[in-house]
């Protein structure tokens, strides 16, 4: 499992860039050998003429805490 606080550091970063997603709690899963982590981000945000839209950001984050990938969809 991830540290608390690297957790928390890396969703200060995606909340700036993304802030549909803001004061959610990401699931965290481990991906592959090198102790690389996998948090994800499901929220709601509101088109321009209202329609509601699910955004889920993925953050692929190192052990030591570095973002190596950020991706979202709509």
């Amino acid at each position: 499992m991830m540290d608390a606080d690297i957790v928390e550091k890396v969703s200060r970063q995606v909340f700036a860039k993304y802030p549909e997603v803001a004061n959610t709690r990401p699931s965290v899963q481990t991906v592959g050998a090198g102790g690389n982590s996998l948090l994800i981000y499901k929220g709601s945000g509101k088109t321009a003429n209202g329609i509601t839209i699910q955004r889920v950001v993925r953050v692929v984050v190192s052990e030591t805490g570095k973002i190596i990938r950020m991706s979202s969809s709509k």
